[in-house]
């Protein structure tokens, strides 16, 4: 976009069983990564393929491969959500148009809205009826931009779930910032900031990206803070969330957490709490995002 670069060298692939968690702070790139792959944006540079193709070649018949759910799509506000979809089917020339579309309204959930008029049905509705358009045509690979948002606690939990079961046979990639849907759904992560790949991998490589992420966090008395950090030749580091009788430390130290409890019983240390630090993947994300800015 002019002197700005909104995607920088950011290359990855995405098979068949994967759900990808397309991450990034606004701004950095994610939608623009999803325009281009859906073909909906040229790149200046580089190029996508689909089963080994390359996209540019045939772009009628990869973008027929693709279902592409933009973070807001135009609706006909004078047409039902039957008559919608039904158009949807027919520009895919798809047959039996009336088959797929019942199929999509059971998966979507949208039978109680199929009359109404598109102009009249809440945000949740909306967005799972983009949904369905997405799904249309049954492609082998989806591209999701926030599929859940505007979604209630109960929409956002079938469309997840719907994902995930779409994922057995598809390549998906979901572009989100809400962090609890990598756990809920996704099987790979990836996060870019400022238009470049930052990571690429588990939602626990994630977690593991933070320095605090596997450290120990021990209960004590605070009398034996001194004596427990001389038998593990480590620092404790204090830590919120302690009672009034212990005191909760983060040990700094390496050793196996079944190795710290056997020194701390053999020594006679009473101990109320002995757990790995499992970093919240906000907490992980912000590191490495923050950190780029």
């Amino acid at each position: 976009f002019g002197p700005i670069k909104a995607v920088d060298n950011v290359s990855f692939n995405v098979e068949k069983g994967e759900v990808l968690g397309f991450l990034g702070p606004n701004g950095a790139g994610k939608s623009t990564t999803l325009r281009i792959i859906a073909g909906y944006l040229p790149p200046n540079e580089g190029t996508v393929k689909i089963d080994g193709k390359e996209f540019w070649e045939d772009q009628i018949g990869a973008k027929g491969k693709i279902g592409y759910m933009p973070e807001s799509t135009p609706l006909y506000k004078e047409m039902t959500p039957y008559e919608y979809l039904s158009f949807l089917a027919e520009i895919h020339g798809l047959e039996d148009i009336g088959q797929k579309v019942e199929k999509v309204f059971k998966l979507a959930n949208l039978d109680s809205i199929r009359n109404q008029l598109i102009g009249t049905i809440s945000k949740g509705f909306r967005s799972r009826l983009i949904f369905a358009g997405a799904i249309i045509h049954d492609p082998p690979i989806l591209l999701l931009d926030e599929p859940t948002d505007g979604l209630d606690p109960n929409q956002k939990n079938e469309i997840r779930g719907l994902i995930k079961s779409l994922s057995k046979e598809k390549a998906i990639i979901v572009s989100t910032h809400i962090l609890e849907e990598v756990d809920a759904m996704c099987s790979r992560v990836i996060i870019i900031s400022e238009g470049h790949l930052v990571l690429d991998g588990t939602p626990q490589d994630l977690r593991n990206a933070s320095e605090k992420n596997n450290r120990i966090i021990v209960s004590l008395r605070s009398e034996d803070k001194a004596k427990v950090s001389e038998l593990l030749s480590s620092v404790l580091i204090p830590v919120a969330g302690g009672s009034e009788q212990f005191e909760r430390y983060r040990i700094e130290n390496s050793e196996l957490i079944s190795d710290i409890q056997s020194k701390l019983s053999n020594a006679g240390i009473v101990f109320k709490e002995l757990y790995y630090y499992n970093t919240p993947l906000d907490e992980a994300f912000s590191k490495l995002t923050i950190s780029k800015e």
